[in-house]
């Protein structure tokens, strides 16, 4: 841009060297008179273009013109603003791992030595304008489990738990079990853009909806081969496809949001066709179904959370035969693979007949009967892959077994207890609204004026069992029973729940001459059957078994079993996967 330079007061100006020559008068006066008006008047237009200009251009820093709409947006920056006295935030490209500060709890009456920083470790993943540091701490569970994440801000050696990302489980009284809060300050504070809706609409205009907990304890950097599939105001979702199958033409699909401190929220394409009841509004032939139907191929006791497909190159799809459409769109068809020699036939059968070899069981279908039934279909999405949906009559039979609750609150009260799964059998019998009941510090429970020493339920969970058929214990049949107790006591129960525990699972143990002994935590059953409880529990201990039998030794990954100190207000649960024999 040109710039006018205007010379010191004090220089003299040749005004003739910067204005032309002035033209002769005119002869006439009047024509002069009228000249000479018109010349002020062109003089003051010019000279208030010139204002406005310089006006303009002077305050476009701070009134930017408006994009017009076709204009591309631009892509989001790395800085946002964040409300508060720290200023504005720049995220890091990729977190730096620090070393662990010094401010977990030493104090044995709260910790009990039982939180510590996970392999995971500390990051620093943001800097603010101020000095101030956003960083990322891990901490191990009580147990075997997935770490727990706490973000908080260092700023002149002093370091504030921000309380916006604290779940429900670590309120203020918790966390002091965790860190030394001569060292940590729970501060309110802005979220920092890092809490996403449930739903999210896409650049591609496409819905996401999540589908595990609000808070992952997964870095980015820990998923394995991650790819981009569109982006949204709250940062890139990325697809992970892996292969947990014996046939390795069946994957499964997990979307994740990737936030803006590396850390990741798990999504997926909402499914508008299938209810709360797990029944999707789905026609066969002419046949409203009323069935439910599992979006994924069913393992362990739980629903699971990814979603089992086909890709869409897959050369098994050439066999699939329409069955049906979505009553609620027609247009929109559905198919099943019906030879009983297709791999995906033979792959669903073999996961049907989990658990149906036991000696009082119906009469197992032949695999020619199997494939005959409505027994799956698969559905395309809006991504093009081959959703599988497996019809809950034709789940393995797996269940968690005799899941039993004992409440131990500090004086009576009286507790409401709410699972979210799908219960098939119970005692006291589980009404919708869940058990209400008279707790006393005994353990004692009244329901509807009858005394019992727990609750117990069985059924599938409503949320994910994980594979840890990798970790555990093995140990020969002679050393099996004692192990077990030993297990149970290391984990924190009472000589009254192991004798229980005992009492109900010694029998259904296997006879093989080796036995793995895996352990689900609080953590991981807060995962696959959430408990709602209300009063909340000031300790919450709850320990599911998996077990399996071996003709030959096994390598597994060792898992390190701790109790959780009993205070206040306690739950205690355990179970296990019961697989009908």
């Amino acid at each position: 841009m040109n710039q006018t330079v205007v010379p010191p007061a004090s220089d003299p100006v040749d005004m003739s060297s910067l204005t032309p020559p002035v033209p002769p008068l005119p002869s006439s006066p009047k024509k002069f008179k009228i000249n000479t008006l018109l010349l002020i008047v062109v003089l003051l237009f010019l000279f208030s273009g010139a204002l406005y200009a310089a006006y303009y251009y002077g305050t476009s820093q701070n009134n930017p013109p408006v994009v017009p709409q076709n204009t591309p947006t631009p892509e989001p920056t790395v800085t946002t603003e964040s409300d508060g006295e720290y200023g504005q935030i720049s995220w890091l490209s990729t977190p730096k791992k620090i070393t662990n500060p010094d401010i977990l709890s030493q104090n044995p009456d709260l910790n009990d030595l039982l939180y510590s920083y996970s392999d995971l470790g500390t990051h620093h993943v943001a800097d603010f304008s101020s000095g101030a540091k956003l960083i990322l701490l891990a901490i191990n569970p009580e147990g075997p489990g997935d770490p727990y994440l706490f973000r908080l801000i260092e700023s002149d050696g002093q370091y504030l738990l921000i309380e916006s990302f604290l779940e429900e489980k670590y309120e203020k009284e918790a966390v002091r079990k965790i860190f030394d809060l001569d060292k940590v300050k729970i501060i309110a504070y802005d979220t920092l853009g890092l809490l996403p809706p449930e739903t999210i609409q896409t650049e591609n205009q496409k819905t996401f909806i999540t589908t595990l907990d609000f808070f992952s304890s997964q870095l980015y950097s820990q998923l394995e081969n991650p790819q981009k599939i569109t982006s949204s105001e709250f940062g890139d979702l990325y697809v992970v496809y892996s292969q947990p199958y014996e046939n390795k033409s069946v994957y499964s699909r997990k979307i994740f949001l990737k936030l803006a401190d590396s850390t990741i929220k798990a999504y997926d394409y909402y499914i508008d066709f299938i209810a709360d009841n797990q029944v999707p509004l789905v026609t066969f032939s002419t046949t409203q179904n009323k069935d439910a139907f599992q979006p994924g191929v069913p393992s362990g006791c739980g629903l699971g959370s990814a979603k089992t497909i086909l890709k869409s190159s897959s050369d098994l799809l050439l066999d699939k035969q329409e069955v049906g459409f979505l009553t609620n769109n027609p247009t929109k068809k559905i198919y099943q693979f019906t030879n009983p020699q297709h791999e995906i036939v033979k792959f669903l059968y073999d996961n049907y007949k989990v658990g149906r070899d036991y000696p009082e069981a119906p009469p197992m279908l032949s695999i020619e009967e199997y494939a005959q039934k409505n027994n799956h279909f698969i559905y395309q999405d809006v991504s093009g892959d081959w959703l599988i949906f497996v019809n809950s009559e034709f789940a393995p039979m797996a269940e968690c077994g005799k899941p039993v609750i004992y409440l131990y609150p500090t004086t009576d009260t009286q507790v409401t207890v709410k699972v979210a799964a799908d219960i098939t059998q119970s005692e006291p019998t589980y009404p919708v609204s869940g058990w209400t009941v008279l707790a006393k510090p005994s353990g004692q429970l009244i329901y509807q004026t009858k005394s019992y020493p727990n609750l117990f339920w069985e059924g599938k969970g409503h949320g994910f069992y994980p594979d840890k058929s990798a970790y555990g214990t093995l140990v020969t049949q002679d050393k099996l029973i004692s192990t077990l107790k030993s297990q149970l006591t290391a984990q924190g129960l009472n000589s009254q729940e192991s004798a229980d525990f005992m009492e109900f699972w010694t029998d259904l143990l296997p006879q093989d001459p080796y036995v793995r002994l895996t352990w689900l935590n609080t953590s991981e059953m807060d995962r696959l059957a959430p408990l709602s409880v209300s009063p909340a529990p000031d300790t919450s201990i709850r320990i599911f078994l998996e077990f399996e039998g071996y003709s030959t030794p096994v390598k597994l990954i060792p898992q390190n079993l701790k109790s959780v100190p009993r205070q206040g207000f306690t739950l205690v649960e355990w179970g296990g996967l019961l697989i009908r024999q």
